[in-house]
């Protein structure tokens, strides 16, 4: 008896057409703003990362990495999310390319239940993350740099499509179906987020692709404090593995600092925004104008909770960080920080709840983020004026 034939050819079509209305892809304007993030922070991680780290593989101009830096895990050699030496890189399993879409619905990361909200879905690469796996992409490019390594695409968020459990490995063995997906990626976001290839040829699509009917692309409407949740998460990350592995120096400033610096000049022309603000007829900062509306906040509901203040008062609002925290929290959070503080310490700071709890308050404010705390803060009743423009 002669060995079974493989069908899958006759059966292209027909599994285009059904996965083309199972993909989820995410919506260009997300990833255009994790792009121009990038190119905020590029400078950043091409300092910490030296010569240990090519930066080119990741942040190229219109790379919409997530994770610079970070590999596809070979299990045979080196531990996952570790530097490793051999490979240059970070290396991972399949972990962190799931932030992405956690942190993009959830506003968390992908750890414990958080994954599980998406139990029944799993993620398909499109284009290749590894080097080996670049060949059979050349032909669909008239610009091809195999100099150039794809590791950006391991956690590019154009290239971490959503698909049902059990339909992911059509995208990955069969020619015509891999096809059809580069062609959705090029006409939804174009070829910036690919390092070294350019010129796509369409000539090679199937005729029957404009017949296909793809989903709508997904933006959830807090996107934006969800995507700069999970960079600011990123970046903490990056530094944190780095810094374990003994070239980036204990204690580095956590990048989203440096995009609040970098942010502020580019919309002061240079010049170090020094607006003072008028609360209840005391003149104050940023940082202390946002802890002199926390204790007057307290002081007007004694009965406060916990709870009750992070309804009042949104982590987004700050950005990674958040408004408060817990005292004894952020004592453990950031210990290895004692001269970088990020909250206000001082036991005259130090905000007590009617339950005992005592909380503190974040003291890391700038242009980027104080006019979504006073926007929120006169919505619960504070009246805050500027008292003087940025001089």
């Amino acid at each position: 008896m002669s060995l079974p034939k493989n069908k899958i050819d006759s059966f292209n079509k027909d599994l285009a057409f059904i996965l083309a209305q199972l993909a989820y892809h995410i919506s260009p304007k997300i990833i255009k703003y994790i792009a121009e993030r990038n190119k905020v922070e590029c400078q950043f991680f091409k300092d910490i990362f030296g010569d240990k780290i090519d930066f080119e593989n990741y942040l190229f101009d219109g790379s919409d990495c997530v994770f610079p830096g970070v590999r596809r895990w070979d299990p045979k050699r080196g531990k996952k999310r570790k530097y490793n030496i051999d490979y240059e890189a970070i290396i991972d399993d399949n972990g962190f390319p799931r932030y992405i879409w956690c942190y993009l619905f959830t506003g968390k990361g992908a750890s414990g239940p958080n994954w599980k909200n998406f139990s029944e879905f799993e993620l398909a690469h499109i284009f290749a993350h590894k080097g080996a796996e670049i060949i059979g992409e050349k032909n669909y490019f008239r610009v091809f740099d195999e100099k150039k390594s794809p590791f950006a695409q391991f956690t590019s968020a154009t290239n971490v499509v959503l698909l049902p459990k059990g339909t992911v490995r059509p995208t990955d063995n069969s020619t015509i179906v891999k096809s059809i997906f580069y062609k959705r990626h090029i006409d939804l976001y174009g070829e910036d987020t690919l390092n070294g290839r350019s010129g796509f040829k369409d000539e090679l699509i199937p005729d029957w692709y404009s017949e296909l009917k793809w989903n709508d692309t997904l933006a959830p409407d807090d996107w934006k404090e969800n995507i700069d949740t999970l960079l600011n998460y990123r970046n903490k990350r990056i530094v944190e593995i780095l810094e374990n592995a003994g070239f980036v120096p204990a204690g580095t400033v956590c990048p989203n600092k440096c995009i609040k610096r970098m942010i502020g000049s580019r919309q002061t022309n240079g010049q170090k925004d020094s607006t003072k603000y008028l609360l209840n007829g005391q003149i104050y900062g940023k940082s202390s104008l946002v802890k002199a509306v926390v204790k007057a906040y307290i002081k007007k509901y004694p009965n406060s909770t916990w709870k009750k203040l992070q309804e009042a008062f949104p982590q987004n609002l700050q950005g990674g960080i958040g408004v408060v925290d817990i005292f004894e929290n952020v004592k453990t959070k950031f210990a290895h920080q004692k001269k970088n503080k990020r909250h206000f310490l001082n036991t005259e700071d130090i905000n007590k709840l009617n339950d005992g709890e005592k909380i503190v308050v974040c003291m890391e404010w700038g242009i980027s983020n104080i006019n979504k705390f006073i926007t929120r803060a006169k919505e619960i009743g504070f009246n805050i004026e500027e008292d003087g423009k940025r001089r």
